[in-house]
């Protein structure tokens, strides 16, 4: 079994041990993202069977997407895992203080470890293809916005995988049920909850990143 123990390496599996997903899944995985796709994902961006069962669990006992990227790397390269930055962030006093965060230092190798997030999603068909590229793309534009301002822009996109996505998730889940009152249409599929909150988190949400970005620049 592996380990989940501890904050640090998976905050939202707390202290438990997660058996391995059979191989059946693994390759249930594998040939839906080839019939989407049309080919295997490149070798970087492919998941291993340990990243496929805590993604798993998580959703599963958690209801939870959330992945540290401080640990959750590609090819599950433990080396990676000790990476570590300084930046510049507002403190609780409302002026600049010098931290060390732990994860990955750059746009470029933050989407390193996205895009394997983005893989074990299409695999298992939690959200749609559009919706992943789009958030990428968002926190992209940040960094070309705010060029010094990496910190922030990591800490703002693990606010709102860790903490916003599972409000957004709650919201549409509320107006779901509304509409179902009210016999309005329904575009929330509760099979694939959380294809409607990156939907939200990429298309929408100008209120939330404004106040994670530009208020803290």
């Amino acid at each position: 079994s592996y380990d989940c123990q501890g904050g640090q390496h998976w905050p939202a599996v707390n202290e438990s041990k997660v058996e391995p997903v059979s191989l059946e899944k693994v390759r249930e995985g594998k040939q839906r993202y080839k019939k989407k796709e049309g080919v295997d994902p490149p070798r970087a961006e492919r998941p291993t069977r340990e990243h496929i069962t805590i993604f798993l669990a998580l959703m599963l006992k958690l209801s939870s997407i959330y992945l540290d990227f401080a640990v959750f790397v590609p090819f599950g390269d433990r080396a990676l895992q000790e990476r570590a930055f300084d930046a510049m962030v507002f403190g609780p006093s409302g002026v600049w203080t010098k931290v060390k965060l732990h994860g990955p230092p750059n746009f470029g190798e933050w989407l390193a470890c996205y895009k394997v997030f983005w893989v074990l999603c299409l695999m298992y068909d939690v959200i749609d293809n559009g919706f992943l590229k789009r958030y990428a793309e968002r926190i992209e534009q940040l960094t070309k916005d705010y060029p010094s301002c990496w910190g922030i822009i990591y800490q703002a996109d693990v606010r709102t995988r860790l903490e916003y996505a599972p409000e957004v998730r709650a919201e549409c889940e509320d107006e779901r049920a509304e509409c179902l009152v009210k016999n309005w249409p329904v575009t929330y599929d509760p099979e694939r909850p959380w294809n409607k909150v990156w939907e939200k988190l990429a298309l929408k949400g100008k209120d939330w990143w404004g106040e994670m970005i530009h208020r803290a620049g």
